[in-house]
């Protein structure tokens, strides 16, 4: 009997010394895996969703471009128009010219950009296309997208001209710095890829660039990976396309102005879908890190922002 009540309050003693769950220490090596990026279903999603939604995104990247190549036409043509040219001088003109080009230029990729993440966004959590309210959203989006590509290709720039400058300070020549550029710019390119995603999706404006930041940490090798890819995928695809259509051009015997229009249509729906992919590819990046950092789903994002 003595020897059961013993047996008892030794049970009872260690179930009072079992550490609680506030007690417990989490080891580093004991700590969950880091998931996977996924790259194989975001690039097979992504052409997916390209192709599926091709003409919309043809019409969604090309009509911004479009009107701010018209702005940009208008903008070349005041100086001559005004006499601009003989009172500010050709030089001055010229630079305002190209100022006002390159702020047009980032405008409409603001704008393009825009739409083509909304549209990218519904198309994965099978929400109807909506082109209209991707219209009223982006309004807000443009001026912080613009800032934010203006500022990223400072970045760019910066760290191109650093890097030339650290290459040619050690005896390596210009000719030789250009391959080894690739990889730190691919590298600056995975880590501010999700900010259009994250300025359109979670309206965090003028903070977009370093919610790409944070949430691309731990995964910028993978995205470059994702991103190298993509290109010679769609690179391939579009030089086919190309090579199809002029081949067919030359077999129907379409010539000069006819000819002309069919080349010009054709590298306009290239480009535009090559960049429509991109668009597409680093919002399914940013989904994803979402998912992976946040514990978010895509149609729980939706619901919250959408």
């Amino acid at each position: 009997m003595d020897a059961d009540n013993l047996s008892n309050q030794s049970d009872q003693t260690a179930k009072d010394i079992q550490p609680g769950p506030e007690d417990r220490v989490v080891r580093p090596e004991l700590e969950i895996e880091k998931l996977p990026l996924g790259v194989g279903p975001i690039i097979g999603d992504s052409f997916h969703i390209l192709i599926s939604n091709a003409v919309l995104v043809v019409l969604v990247g090309f009509v911004p471009v479009l009107l701010g190549e018209l702005v940009k036409y208008v903008v070349f043509a005041i100086g001559p128009l005004q006499g601009l040219e003989a009172r500010w001088g050709f030089g001055i003109n010229m630079t305002f010219s190209l100022s006002a080009s390159g702020v047009v230029d980032m405008i409409a990729y603001a704008v393009s950009t825009a739409l083509l993440v909304q549209l990218a966004y519904d198309a994965q959590v099978f929400r109807p296309i909506r082109i209209r309210r991707y219209l009223e959203s982006s309004m807000n989006s443009i001026l912080p997208l613009t800032l934010l590509s203006l500022a990223i290709i400072t970045l760019f720039f910066a760290g191109s001209v650093l890097l030339i400058v650290a290459a040619g300070s050690i005896g390596i020549t210009p000719l030789l710095t250009a391959p080894l550029l690739i990889l730190p710019l691919l590298w600056l390119c995975a880590a501010v890829c999700v900010t259009a995603p994250a300025v359109v999706i979670e309206r965090v404006g003028f903070r977009g660039l370093a919610r790409s930041l944070s949430l691309t940490k731990g995964y910028r090798w993978p995205i470059v990976g994702t991103i190298v890819l993509a290109t010679i995928v769609i690179s391939t695809l579009v030089i086919m396309a190309l090579v199809l259509i002029s081949f067919f051009a030359a077999i129907g015997g379409a010539s000069g102005i006819v000819g002309f229009i069919l080349a010009f249509v054709a590298s306009v729906a290239a480009s535009t879908l090559a960049t429509g992919l991109f668009s597409i590819l680093f919002t399914l990046i940013y989904a994803r890190l979402r998912a992976i950092k946040d514990g978010l789903s895509l149609r729980e994002i939706a619901e919250i922002f959408g």
